[in-house]
């Protein structure tokens, strides 16, 4: 179940980005953190870029968004999945490694943009 509404978030904001502002009012960026930090075996790499890419729309070109990403954490769970796959292997063992890893670089950019006390702590 937790996929599938990691699914059907990350297609209603591909479609519509301004949805960013009621999951950040609800505090909807708390679930995809957790849900990108769980080590529950049962999830798979593409629902975690999947949950990456929900957070890098959180976080673009909202301030708000970037700031209670930053404050709940999310730095320190891109990072830590960051040195989880580097080195990468070439080639990558799944197509969702390499996936997963480009959501996690574009989340990390979108968290960081414009903000210059993120970046410090990246």
């Amino acid at each position: 179940l937790r996929s599938t509404l990691v699914f059907i978030w990350c297609k209603i904001l591909a479609l519509d980005r301004t949805c960013q502002v009621d999951l950040v009012k609800d505090n909807g960026h708390l679930y995809f953190i957790k849900y990108l930090d769980t080590i529950d075996g049962q999830v798979d790499l593409y629902s975690r870029a999947q949950a990456s890419f929900v957070l890098s729309v959180i976080c673009d070109a909202h301030p708000k968004g970037q700031a209670l990403c930053a404050s709940s954490n999310l730095l320190a769970v891109l990072l830590k999945w960051l040195r989880s796959l580097f080195p990468p292997q070439v080639p990558f063992a799944t197509a969702g490694h390499a996936l997963l890893l480009k959501w996690l670089c574009l989340c990390l950019g979108k968290l960081c943009q414009d903000m210059p006390e993120i970046s410090l702590m990246a």
